[in-house]
């Protein structure tokens, strides 16, 4: 399934025999992609057209899915991902689909230390990025926002990249959960900074130690019957981080953080 692919940043990823149908057997095809300590992976589908019902394609980076197992036809949204390892399973059944008929899918990969993103796993039931640069700027927000969060049950997971070599930090300009029911966690690769924020104080800023940033919304809104409006609103950008010495020429580290545009 890998075509062109370079040891630099480019390549292609589509079904055996495409462009032509990929077939009518059972079988699971994988491919992984790696990439150097940082750096974002992409991958955009580019052709789409997988038997509805029997075949699949989805993606994960070790720990969790970033692409679910995905069918019909229907272009995926573009899938990053945050470690520096990407699996992409072509998952296939036993078909009986029409012999004239053409089922295939092509994605471009790239490699890169100055890629920025903002994604979630549900782009459909957790729409929730906004604005977003390739300079590693944005806004993230609950779903249906400035309106009310949905009247049900849900979990969203929502992963920001900013360039490598950088720090993401996060500011919430709105906040109001329903206590108790509603939260949301905030953490990077290593540790927690927010763990089930929810009521109407808004959270202290947020500095990630590295260029990731993972936010999960918990929000159960089936019990919701007055007039309140919850939701939440947050920008991200980037903070650099410098290193400086100190009169003494000692080893010293300082963390200076900078707005991006600085």
């Amino acid at each position: 399934m890998c075509g062109n692919a370079t040891s630099a940043t480019t390549g292609v990823i589509q079904s055996p025999n495409f462009p032509g149908d990929y077939g009518n057997d059972s079988r699971t095809c994988i491919v992984t992609i790696t990439a150097p300590a940082d750096w974002m992976i992409q991958l955009k589908f580019s052709t789409f057209n997988v038997e509805t019902g029997s075949d699949s394609v989805y993606a994960n980076d070790g720990l969790m899915y970033l692409m679910s197992p995905t069918t019909g036809n229907t272009i995926p949204a573009l899938v990053p991902a945050a470690t520096n390892a990407m699996s992409i399973y072509f998952s296939t059944s036993v078909s009986s689909k029409p012999s004239s008929a053409v089922y295939n899918w092509q994605a471009t990969l790239s490699v890169t230390s100055q890629g920025s993103s903002c994604s979630t796993q549900d782009p459909v039931g957790c729409s929730m990025c906004r604005n977003v640069t390739s300079s590693g700027s944005g806004v993230v927000q609950s779903p249906n926002f400035p309106a009310r969060y949905p009247n049900s049950f849900t979990q969203c997971f929502l992963t920001m990249i900013v360039p490598a070599g950088k720090r993401i930090q996060l500011t919430f300009t709105t906040f109001n959960l329903e206590s108790d029911r509603s939260s949301i966690y905030v953490s990077d690769s290593e540790m927690y900074y927010l763990e089930g924020a929810t009521g109407s104080a808004i959270p202290a800023v947020v500095t990630a130690r590295s260029n990731k940033m993972f936010l999960t919304f918990n929000f159960d809104g089936r019990d919701l019957t007055n007039s309140a409006t919850y939701n939440w609103q947050a920008t991200y950008t980037v903070v650099l981080t410098l290193q400086v010495n100190n009169s003494n020429d000692e080893e010293n580290e300082w963390l200076l953080d900078f707005g991006a545009d600085y």
